[in-house]
C-alpha cells in the first residue's frame, strides 16, 4: 500500500519502469481526473500482477 501512494506522487515511478520512458504523471493525472470526476483510481490483484481501476460516476 505505501508503495502504491508512493508512484501516484509526481515524478515518481516504480522500480519495474526503470528501463521505460516517462516522467512518472501518467498515475498522478488518472488520480487527478477520477477525483475531480467523483471518482477513484485503485489497485487490485489481477492474473498477471496488479492492475489498476479506474472508476468515474455517471450522473
Amino acid at each position: 500500500a505505501a508503495e502504491i501512494t508512493e508512484v501516484i506522487a509526481p515524478f515518481r515511478r516504480g522500480d519495474n519502469t526503470r528501463a521505460i520512458d516517462g516522467f512518472g504523471l501518467g498515475l498522478t493525472i488518472a488520480a487527478t481526473v477520477a477525483e475531480q470526476h467523483g471518482g477513484r483510481l485503485y489497485f487490485e490483484d489481477g492474473r498477471r500482477g496488479l492492475r489498476a481501476c479506474l472508476e468515474i460516476c455517471r450522473n
